[in-house]
């Protein structure tokens, strides 16, 4: 098609062939090809010249708009992964959304203005290929896709922290024997790790976030990630307990779907997203 309507724009087969930098033969058989295919005869050839036929002219009308379709699309797909832009899906445990990557998604948001962010806070296993995300943030085993690329952006641990109000006169318990008789608010997770308290004392949940408010509202001692608390406790609103005690660690992962053309509009969250996170680890 492009060799035909080039025949067509140069006048010729020897100027076309100079043109698009291939030999005249070659200029000459894409042409017959194509008519043969057709079943037309799209230009009339003389020894001075030559002019498409009638069905030639309306024939390199449509491939002209076809092709430059097909050249702003190439153009538009290309700028992809140069420029920002489209529709970013990302996935991220809510209690990191409303802490460390918060600021994230600000500056993002400022800074590719032709991005349109939709943000899901997701506190379970996601499959990032079957739901379509294009970035998650995810803690630990969250993760349950294939085809993915998973980078490490921190190492941090669980901490055992309260306020110092809900202490009052009693002293701090630093091990999880001397939890008896406190109100523990814990993931999930952590309950098994507690078996020797009475059941009724142990409150579980799915959110991290949700356990910092508990613990800011004098609840009782909440087990959650160190970064979800790093400020309370460095101005005071909470003190660390369990202090003989080694809690697990949990691991934060930036995640997106394979590394093969990877679009701007990810690669460039990705990078933010770990770079804080890095920081905050």
């Amino acid at each position: 098609m492009r060799v035909f309507l080039q025949v067509v724009e140069s006048g010729s087969f020897a100027a076309a062939s100079r043109v698009m930098a291939v030999s005249k033969p070659m200029v000459t058989r894409a042409v017959a090809r194509l008519e043969s295919q057709l079943r037309a005869r799209l230009l009339q050839r003389s020894t001075r010249s030559v002019l498409p036929t009638a069905i030639g002219i309306e024939y390199a009308r449509r491939c002209g708009e076809i092709l430059a379709a097909i050249d702003e699309a190439d153009a538009f797909a290309g700028q992809e992964h140069v420029n920002p832009r489209g529709l970013l899906r990302v996935a991220i445990p809510s209690s990191l959304a409303l802490t460390l990557l918060a600021p994230v998604l600000a500056e993002y948001a400022r800074r590719h203005p032709e991005v349109k962010l939709d943000v899901s806070l997701v506190d379970r296993q996601i499959d990032m290929i079957e739901e379509g995300f294009d970035v998650a943030i995810v803690v630990d085993s969250m993760l349950n896709s294939d085809d993915v690329v998973a980078r490490r952006a921190s190492l941090s641990h669980f901490v055992a922290c309260c306020t110092p109000a809900y202490l009052g006169s009693l002293q701090a318990p630093s091990t999880f024997a001397e939890l008896k008789g406190h109100r523990i608010f814990c993931l999930r997770r952590f309950a098994g790790e507690l078996p020797k308290l009475e059941s009724r004392r142990v409150n579980i949940t799915g959110n991290s976030a949700m356990l910092r408010l508990l613990a800011l509202e004098d609840a009782g001692i909440v087990i959650v990630p160190t970064f979800l608390v790093t400020d309370d406790l460095s101005a005071g609103r909470l003190v660390k307990v369990l202090q003989n005690e080694t809690l697990p660690a949990v691991d934060v992962w930036v995640a997106y779907p394979t590394r093969k053309y990877v679009s701007a509009k990810v690669e460039r969250f990705v990078e933010a997203a770990f770079t804080q996170l890095v920081h905050a680890g």
